[in-house]
């Protein structure tokens, strides 16, 4: 039977099946009779086998369907992610280097999803940490377009890790990143996080503020003194310091360590 005849679901099990199987010489077969499509979009969400290849952790799989034109910076229809949102998301290293050789046109890195998010945010929020290292370094490359600071519904990198109370990661992060990775850089227009859905800007120290994350915002706080955050400046322009957000929120202890920055 034609792909173009199988139901979506249909499509699906059967991509899904021959993937997780690991052996590309039934996918190179049917793919030749014409009984699977590279055009198949699968199930519900208009998924492409690389997002499956994806999730199976499959890099072999992956790079055989990018030579047959399947494009990696596919987006599926519910979140807008690419196959390399769900590698980095799962942590599959090897399959994310597979996205990643292609450059940034074509793997889908320099495009978010519907929130905004890089394969990088996801990583953060699993707490991956090797994907994490790999995505960054990845960001320092000129011809590439991952960076930490890449806001997102979510917050930055560092913002991410602060809610998940991941104190290890946030430290070697920031140590990573230096000083930009705490600058002000506000999103307007959304209201999945609290910062996010006005004109103040937000930054890591509101993120551990809000919080009451004492042991991160010490930490912050002793690399980054001087962050624009705590200045004149910022107190004269905007509304929300770091710790009026923390005292707003009960945290009184942590409003008096901000109150002597």
């Amino acid at each position: 039977m034609k792909s173009s005849t199988l139901p979506a679901l249909d499509n699906f099990i059967e991509w899904n099946s021959l993937i997780a199987r690991g052996d590309l010489s039934p996918i190179q077969i049917m793919l030749q009779k014409g009984e699977i499509s590279r055009k198949d979009r699968l199930g519900k969400y208009e998924l492409s086998p690389l997002h499956l290849a994806a999730w199976h952790n499959k890099p072999e799989i992956c790079q055989f369907l990018i030579s047959q034109k399947i494009a990696p910076n596919v987006s599926e229809t519910f979140s807008g992610k690419a196959p390399l949102h769900i590698a980095a998301y799962l942590g599959h290293l090897e399959t994310a280097e597979v996205f990643t050789n292609f450059g940034r046109k074509v793997a889908g890195r320099k495009t978010g999803d519907f929130l905004g998010c890089l394969p990088l945010h996801y990583a953060a929020l699993r707490e991956k940490e090797k994907m994490l290292f790999f995505l960054m370094g990845r960001g320092h490359n000129p011809s590439e377009s991952f960076s930490v600071r890449t806001l997102s519904s979510l917050g930055n990198t560092l913002d991410i890790l602060i809610r998940r109370g991941n104190y290890d990661l946030c430290d070697k992060v920031s140590s990573y990143e230096g000083i930009s990775i705490v600058e002000t850089n506000p999103i307007v227009g959304t209201t999945i996080y609290i910062g996010y859905d006005n004109e103040n800007p937000w930054t890591p120290f509101h993120s551990a503020a809000v919080l009451g994350e004492k042991d991160i915002l010490q930490m912050l706080l002793r690399k980054f003194p001087h962050a624009y955050c705590f200045s004149k400046e910022f107190a004269g322009f905007f509304d929300y310091s770091p710790g009026e957000v923390a005292l707003l929120e009960g945290h009184t202890e942590v409003a008096r360590m901000l109150v002597s920055v």
